[in-house]
């Protein structure tokens, strides 16, 4: 009798653990669904169309950062693709120096680091456009050393938002063509005609001999 109320007893919390078990690993999985959902719906649209993805190397990063000043954050943009066995880690450089202008941490696979400030070199940069260079270092995720590492050409521009060069092109061809168009009416109306095929004879006007 007290076997079968043992043996009862360590089935119920047997089947009670294995269920807490299967709650547990759920909730988790739930929760980063939620994550990547959450990290993918972030990207703004307009930072979306510059968004350069290496799915070999496993990483996806901004093409195009932009900061409002030199001191502000960037929208950097970098994403550790979730397929990704390696931590990754970015050094943006000036292209023509090779000077180092941002870097980031270890980044985990699965972990996106949506902004970032330049360092003290890249602090000091005026505004303007920069062509950079992106080294993205792959990591051993246990001993942290360096496995691979790739490039990316990327631009950085400090200082006001530029207006899409495509626009700023038909918005002055519009402006031109009205101009030319005010032009054309205000010579028609300031400069008479030499000969006016439709007017009408004087009555009063006698004919010539």
């Amino acid at each position: 009798m007290m076997k079968h109320k043992l043996y009862a007893n360590i089935r119920r919390m047997t089947n009670m653990f294995c269920v807490g078990i299967l709650s547990v690993t759920l909730s988790v999985l739930a929760l980063r669904l939620t994550a990547f959902s959450d990290m993918a719906t972030a990207v703004p649209q307009q930072v979306a169309s510059n968004i350069i993805t290496n799915e070999a190397g496993g990483y996806a990063l901004n093409g195009k950062i932009h900061f409002t000043s030199a001191d502000a954050k960037g929208d950097v943009f970098i994403t550790n693709l979730e397929d990704n066995p390696y931590i990754i880690k970015v050094n943006i450089s000036l292209a023509d120096t090779e000077e180092s202008i941002l870097y980031t941490g270890f980044i985990n696979p699965g972990v996106s680091t949506d902004s970032a400030k330049l360092n003290h070199a890249g602090q000091r940069l005026g505004d303007g456009t920069y062509a950079c260079v992106a080294e993205i270092t792959t990591h051993d995720p246990d001993s942290l050393k360096a496995v691979d590492s790739t490039t990316e050409q990327v631009q950085i521009h400090i200082g006001a938002e530029l207006e899409d060069p495509g626009q700023e092109s038909e918005d002055e061809s519009g402006k031109d063509s009205r101009r030319s168009s005010r032009s054309s009416d205000e010579a028609s109306d300031t400069e008479p005609s030499d000969t006016d095929p439709d007017a009408e004879a004087d009555p009063d006007t006698e004919p010539a001999d």
